[in-house]
């Protein structure tokens, strides 16, 4: 099995996530990463998730589902074509004050951020791909990871290419709607 990364525009309405979530469950698919955000429009996010996946019918199939969804703007798979996809990683080690520097600095060669240190602990952050996220606790690992927590994987096409036809356009400035305003025309009804 592959794993496939679908990116989908969808209404910022409350139960939205859970409802897509929900589509895959049904379908006996496990879900191994989910990660959601709006855009540069308040009335819009991003979901994007990342799913083990046989073949590209069975893929199509789960692209159809999601179109169906009430609030599912767009779908597009972005595994199909050469992009950027990250994700965040919050790092905890403990380690002896004789090796926190040597760590430290040993630590930057991945990238990875220092984000709190105290004498028995340090925390790193480090936005990368999940190949370089895995070298760096392979790295950690004669040090003692206290915790370890990451964010779902995000992802663009590279280049000129959009991922998503409905932002093409779209104001870079996000201006936030009053609570309870709607826009005649804006919303699906259900």
């Amino acid at each position: 099995m592959r794993m496939t990364t679908i990116s989908m525009l969808t209404e910022n309405r409350p139960g939205v996530l859970a409802r897509v979530c929900h589509l895959f469950s049904r379908r006996g698919f496990n879900l191994l990463s989910v990660c959601a955000e709006r855009t540069d429009r308040f009335e819009v996010y991003c979901i994007t998730v990342v799913v083990r996946c046989d073949d590209d019918r069975t893929l199509e199939q789960i692209c159809k589902q999601l179109r169906k969804l009430v609030d599912v703007e767009e779908v597009t798979i972005l595994s199909n074509a050469p992009t950027i996809e990250r994700q965040v990683a919050l790092i905890k080690v403990g380690v002896e004050e004789g090796r926190r520097d040597a760590l430290v600095e040993e630590s930057s060669h991945f990238s990875a951020k220092v984000v709190d240190l105290s004498p028995k602990c340090a925390i790193f952050e480090l936005v990368s791909d999940e190949f370089r996220i895995e070298s760096f606790l392979k790295f950690l690992e004669p040090y003692r990871v206290i915790e370890v927590v990451r964010s779902g994987k995000i992802g663009l096409f590279r280049g000129e290419r959009h991922s998503f036809a409905n932002l093409k356009q779209s104001n870079p400035v996000a201006i936030p709607l009053p609570a309870g305003s709607l826009a005649a025309g804006e919303r699906k009804t259900y």
